[in-house]
């Protein structure tokens, strides 16, 4: 897992998601994977936390939060509400919803994932013989290895600034 290696995925939302030929939810999208050692990995942790809520309450209640958005304004009022614990819960994900609102409300922005699966996993039900527990394939364990390489060794692009550069200008706006 991903997170057991010290990084975390930065981008955990619905398009991020696809199911493999084995009918196994799959994350994708890993341009920005952010190791422990940075600086901004705490924020990054619970960004991808409320992005794991937001996945979550897609796949128990078929509704993306932010889906009816018309407007950035509209965005950062459902983000709102989602973070004060005002977002309607729908009946679906009921089971889940003091899952879906540590998440949304940072209340336990470092919790691991694995603690995370292991409280919906008590929750639902699952056992060691369900879904959830699908052991990765010698594939996936030999692409992780490659990620881990790669990220070990990854250079900033021609394109990228440098994180000093990215603060001094988000500071600006």
């Amino acid at each position: 897992m991903l997170a057991e290696l010290g990084y975390t995925q930065g981008d955990l939302a619905a398009q991020n998601y696809g199911i493999d030929k084995n009918d196994c939810l799959k994350i994708y999208d890993f341009g920005s994977v952010m190791s422990k050692s940075n600086d901004a990995f705490h924020c990054t942790m619970e960004h991808d936390q409320s992005g794991l809520s937001d996945c979550l309450y897609f796949l128990l209640s078929g509704v993306d939060p932010l889906d009816g958005a018309n407007s950035w304004d509209e965005v950062r009022r459902i983000k709102l509400e989602l973070k004060e614990g005002r977002y309607p819960i729908a009946p679906e994900a009921g089971a889940l919803k003091e899952v879906l609102l540590d998440g949304w409300m940072g209340r336990h922005p470092t919790r691991a994932f694995r603690e995370t699966r292991k409280l919906v996993e008590s929750i639902i039900g699952a056992g060691d013989d369900d879904p959830l527990h699908v052991a990765p394939s010698k594939e996936w364990k030999a692409m992780e290895v490659e990620v881990v390489k790669w990220l070990e060794t990854a250079t900033w692009g021609p394109n990228w600034i440098n994180e000093e550069e990215f603060r001094k200008r988000w500071g600006d706006l």
